[in-house]
């Protein structure tokens, strides 16, 4: 994933591995750092997997707290799996 372009943001650094996916860092061509969530296949195509990461999307962005990040974007489809861009906050 790293050098690869997700919704107009390039991935230059993974910052963490999950069970699910992986956090990308990434830079736009505005220069704003995201952090980029993205979610690995098979799980990308499950319906109810996909749901859940778009729900948790939409909760994030109601929340005010300082230490939760806010999504950049909503979730997106690019193959093999799914992202969603987020706030980076070094650290």
């Amino acid at each position: 994933m790293i050098g690869k372009t997700l919704g107009g943001f390039r991935c230059t650094a993974c910052l963490g591995r999950g069970e699910r996916g992986a956090v990308y860092l990434a830079e736009g061509d505005n220069g704003e750092r995201v952090a980029i969530r993205w979610l690995e296949p098979p799980l990308s195509t499950s319906p109810d997997i996909e749901r859940r990461f778009a729900t948790a999307s939409q909760r994030l962005r109601s929340l005010e707290h300082p230490t939760i990040t806010h999504p950049r974007g909503d979730l997106q489809r690019e193959a093999p799996g799914a992202f969603y861009p987020r706030e980076y906050i070094r650290g």
